[in-house]
């Protein structure tokens, strides 16, 4: 995407209670997840980290005592790394579920009752995007369509988890806005689930 879609991005990151992203794009991306400039509210950053995988060297750990950051883990995380990670300034919060649905539903809960975030921004990637629309907990898309093609067989896509048996199963979309951004088209819809 161009220059005006990621603008519009900080701008969202500065307007919401909390920025989510996977461990494979924490990996992928080394991002800070922060809004530039500073929005109204500083989100707190979240890390869905299963096995706790994300380097002490990334741009996440290095600027945690300034920018806060939830790391969310599975039972099976390894205990010292997390000691590692909390005195660094992460926050290491270990669900004792081994499910992957039910502790991406946990941390939702836990986001909302304890740290009161409710106006959670879901950046990415596939696996954890596919996970709470498996769970129906998404309900407002942001899209950005770029004009560029790519793809292959081995492209990644922007949703995986276990996906809609038939159509019929999948949300409605109901357009809400759309514009153009400089040449990226930015549509925002609204999801009804049935």
């Amino acid at each position: 995407s161009g220059e005006s879609s990621r603008r519009w991005v900080h701008e969202l990151r500065g307007r919401v209670d909390a920025v989510v992203v996977g461990i494979g794009t924490a990996l992928a991306d080394d991002p800070l997840l922060t809004a530039r400039p500073p929005g109204l509210r500083q989100a707190l950053r979240v890390v869905v980290d299963s096995r706790l995988r994300l380097p002490i060297q990334s741009q996440l750990v290095h600027t945690a005592r300034n920018e806060p950051l939830l790391i969310c883990a599975g039972p099976k995380a390894d205990l010292t790394k997390a000691s590692e990670l909390e005195s660094l300034g992460c926050k290491v919060w270990i669900s004792p579920t081994d499910d992957r649905q039910r502790r991406l539903n946990e941390m939702l809960v836990m986001l909302a009752q304890q740290l009161n975030a409710t106006n959670v921004l879901v950046e990415g990637g596939s696996e954890l995007l596919g996970g709470l629309m498996d769970l129906r907990q998404v309900d407002q898309c942001e899209v950005f369509i770029a004009p560029k093609l790519i793809g292959g067989a081995s492209a990644p896509s922007p949703l995986a988890g276990l996906g809609m048996e038939k159509v019929s199963d999948g949300p409605a979309l109901d357009l809400l806005q759309y514009q153009m951004r400089d040449h990226d088209m930015h549509l925002t819809y609204r999801l009804r689930w049935r």
